[in-house]
């Protein structure tokens, strides 16, 4: 299925209409917000189902103008959110105004046995909602991601990606008191589970987690690994980088190609200590944090 603002359009599986319709997502904007002639609209459109293929929709609030090419004239400071079968008929449609009086947004929509909503005004929150749209419960995550592209839930998690990594909260678990996540997964960089615009974010029916990187233009598959509990593991690439090392060049690669490995295994930095005659920044990450130092005595002695 997909949305523009404002029909919804089904297909089969081989790319065939099944059926378009209409949404509410467009009406007259109420007589209270001084803007005159203006037409509510929703942007920013996500689409989630539940186990009975009822198909759920959520937008962010604009206005704008019909007398001007429909070009959008201000924010509504509120989020829509639609219910249908699916045959595509409507069952029910509610719209939340944001706490703050400032412009917020909302992320994206899962659903479980509860409708889950990522939203940021003045902070940033999962919010839930009953199957029927009618709001239980707002929380604060403390980690207050920058920038938010993609949330799915598996397993009763939510996932939520940024543009650098991933951010895991239990559902069961969600505190009044604030948030923190219970893992993340990856960092800015580029080796393995490195990110610098991730933007689409899938979980497979095995746990997997597949992430595309606009940057990057690449997919990486994440699969489900066993806490690695205190295992940790040491890179010695020995020799350096002195006039007549022939050899250098290959044993760094190798090097390097071991500690992308061990990183891609699950290995966190804090658990590799590779030594090597050279520090540069080997995950493009911005920062001369994945070398220990030289393969010497006194290095080994104060590591």
């Amino acid at each position: 299925m997909g949305a523009e603002c404002c029909e919804i359009t089904k297909l089969n599986s081989l790319d065939q209409l099944v059926k378009k319709v209409d949404t509410l997502f467009g009406e007259p904007a109420s007589a209270d917000n001084d803007m005159v002639n203006t037409q509510r609209i929703q942007r920013d459109i996500h689409l989630a189902l539940d186990k009975e293929e009822n198909l759920y929709g959520l937008g962010n609030s604009y206005y704008t103008d019909p007398t001007s090419n429909n070009n959008l004239s201000g924010y509504d400071k509120s989020y829509t959110i639609e219910k249908y079968d699916n045959d595509l008929n409507l069952l029910w449609r509610k719209r939340y105004n944001f706490e703050s009086s400032t412009q917020g947004l909302t992320y994206g929509i899962v659903i479980t046995d509860s409708v889950y909503i990522v939203s940021s005004n003045g902070g940033t929150y999962i919010e839930r909602l009953s199957l029927d749209g009618e709001f239980i419960s707002k929380h604060q995550l403390l980690s207050d991601p920058f920038v938010i592209t993609d949330i799915k839930q598996y397993d009763n998690k939510l996932f939520i990606l940024t543009n650098t990594g991933i951010e895991v909260y239990d559902l069961n678990a969600l505190s009044d008191d604030g948030n923190q996540p219970i893992t993340t997964i990856g960092a800015l960089g580029n080796g393995p589970l490195g990110f610098v615009w991730a933007n689409s974010l899938d979980i497979l029916s095995d746990g997997r987690i597949v992430v595309a990187d606009d940057s990057l233009v690449r997919v990486q598959i994440i699969k489900p690994v066993n806490e690695l509990s205190n295992a940790k593991a040491i890179i010695i690439a020995g020799g350096g980088p002195y006039t007549g090392n022939s050899l250098w060049n290959a044993t760094l690669m190798n090097g390097n190609f071991a500690y992308r490995t061990l990183m891609g295994q699950g290995y966190t930095k804090d658990r590799i200590k590779y030594f090597a005659g050279e520090n540069f920044d080997l995950d493009a990450n911005g920062e001369l944090d994945d070398f220990a130092g030289p393969p010497l005595r006194k290095t080994f002695k104060q590591r």
